[in-house]
């Protein structure tokens, strides 16, 4: 099962194979989701205003600050994360898995869990205000969110 979700980056820590499938082009996100979040849907070509099951989002006790599940099952996809990062974390990962699937219309049903392996990941831009493209600077800023960095100097 890990071999059919290569495509994720940066890998889950665990990952289990459901029963059945569900179709990625009908899956239908919260609104509040999709307004806070517009940037990564547009980033991974999912539109999230499907008409089939609704993601739900809820936050989870058990979990790690930054640690999220996500749980697709046929008619249901439901993702447990704290709000923030976490949050962030959990809807990159299931629209990279939508974005995989949308071509061929049918995704396995699965089940992940994920943390970063380390609390501090960072980096540092040097940027000459006379340089920076504010749009260029916003693309750096969510490839950089995508690889699960929480610290920018």
């Amino acid at each position: 099962m890990k071999d059919a979700f290569a495509f994720l980056f940066p890998p889950p820590r665990t990952l289990r194979p459901g029963s059945g499938g569900l179709d990625p082009r009908g899956v239908a996100f919260p609104l509040e989701l999709l307004k806070k979040y517009e940037p990564l849907f547009a980033r991974f070509g999912v539109s999230g205003r499907g008409s089939g099951p609704q993601a739900v989002f809820q936050a989870a006790g058990g979990l790690a600050e930054e640690e999220y599940a996500i749980e697709c099952a046929p008619g249901r996809v439901v993702v447990s994360a704290a709000p923030g990062r976490a949050q962030f974390y959990a809807l990159s990962s299931l629209l990279q898995v939508l974005a995989f699937h949308l071509p061929g219309g049918a995704m396995p049903a699965f089940a992940l869990r994920d943390a970063p392996a380390v609390p501090f990941r960072g980096a540092a831009l040097f940027a000459c205000e006379a340089a920076a493209d504010e749009a260029a600077l916003r693309r750096a800023f969510l490839q950089l969110a995508l690889l699960r960095f929480n610290r920018l100097a």
